[in-house]
């Protein structure tokens, strides 16, 4: 199930296109931060958060909220393309990355 659950706002706008997923079949929540905008965020299951303008720096991460040994990943995705990742499979474990966009 994919669930895109809005905008986050970046700044700026140079038509790049950047998503953050997070790759999960269960409970998560976790934080996205660009372009100096920070929003809490949960979901069940593989989510897209689509990141609107162009920021700098981009940071996400996702906890699983279960006890369990299953990966949780999490991605930047430029223009569709992974451009960075981490993953956990620690039980309610924390996934974090960021990226410097257009460096």
């Amino acid at each position: 199930m994919v669930q895109d659950t809005g905008d986050i706002p970046g700044t700026g706008t140079d038509g790049t296109e950047y998503t953050i997923r997070v790759e999960y079949s269960g409970s998560w929540t976790g934080a996205v931060s660009a372009g100096g905008n920070t929003r809490s965020t949960q979901g069940q299951g593989t989510t897209e958060l689509d990141i609107s303008g162009s920021p700098s720096i981009i940071s996400a991460n996702a906890q699983k909220q279960e006890a369990n040994r299953e990966t949780l990943r999490i991605q930047v995705l430029e223009d569709g393309t992974v451009v960075s990742e981490s993953e956990t499979s620690a039980e309610y474990g924390v996934a974090q990355t960021s990226y410097s966009a257009g460096f």
